[in-house]
Formats: structure tokens, C-alpha cells, sequence
């Protein structure tokens, strides 16, 4: 239900411009364009470092390195 669909849409709608947002701060200091950072994810799972690829990957930049 939530891959495909009307609340797909609707989830993507509203998270769309803080997507936006983060990307421009990610660009602002830079590190869409360099790959000597990382990022520490402190949960369990690796959920944040997963939910950024995500983002990075939609927007044509590397994965995070954790």
C-alpha cells in the first residue's frame, strides 16, 4: 500500500521540501561535492545513515560512509 499509490503521494508530497532543505544544507557545507566525511549513526540499525543514502541517491551524490 505504502510503495505504490495515493499514500505514496501523499508521503512524498509532504516530506518533499525537507528533502529539499537538507539537500541545500548538504550542499551549503559542501559535501555533496567531496567525499572525505562521515557520518556516526549511533541506533542499532544504521536507519539514518540508510534514510541519507536514500536521499544522496535520489539527488546523484555518493552513499555516506559510516
Amino acid at each position: 500500500m505504502i510503495r505504490h499509490g495515493v499514500l505514496r503521494e501523499i508521503i512524498e508530497r509532504a516530506t518533499a521540501r525537507k528533502r529539499e532543505l537538507l539537500l541545500r544544507y548538504l550542499k551549503q557545507e559542501g559535501l555533496l561535492e567531496r567525499a572525505d566525511w562521515a557520518l556516526v549513526d549511533l541506533g542499532w540499525r544504521g536507519t539514518l545513515q540508510k534514510a541519507l543514502g536514500l536521499v544522496l541517491a535520489k539527488s546523484g551524490a555518493g552513499p555516506p560512509r559510516g
